[in-house]
């Protein structure tokens, strides 16, 4: 979907449940989890980081294929925040967006990540949705 943005969620139990959330541009057509082309850069493992108004954080992005190939890709993202699932994978050429949802401090925090990939290059912002008036924060990435 050209404009559309996708979020990736994190929280900071260490800073009081901050929830971050990755976007970018999708500006490559319509697609989705089946889509070709430029996707298949986009499975793997990732190494990113994070800018915070805190500093900069780590995380390990995975996106996989669906079992037969043609299924929904599957993925999460790890970091010393916490865990979660992406849900909601929509890939068009080299975007991903997808959603997340994480569990902290006995709150749930809903984000949107959003990445572009460019070979083994990734960059993209993550918007939290449960704080609208904190900053979405920009990441790079780099394919293991």
């Amino acid at each position: 979907m050209p404009g559309a943005s996708n979020s990736t969620t994190i929280l900071d139990s260490e800073k009081k449940g901050m929830v971050i959330e990755l976007e970018t541009n999708n500006n490559q057509g319509a697609g989705g989890a089946g889509a070709t082309g430029g996707s298949d850069e986009l499975f793997g493992t990732w190494d990113l980081n994070v800018n915070t108004p805190f500093g900069q954080h780590t995380a390990t992005l995975t996106l996989a294929r669906g079992a037969d190939g043609s299924a929904a890709p599957a993925g999460d993202i790890k970091s010393q925040l916490g865990n979660a699932a992406l849900a909601g994978i929509e890939i068009s050429g080299g975007n991903l967006e997808a959603d997340i949802s994480i569990h902290l401090q006995g709150r749930d925090f809903a984000a949107r990540l959003s990445a572009e990939v460019s070979g083994n290059a990734m960059s993209g912002k993550i918007k939290v949705r449960d704080m609208p008036i904190a900053p979405a924060l920009k990441f790079t990435g780099t394919k293991q």
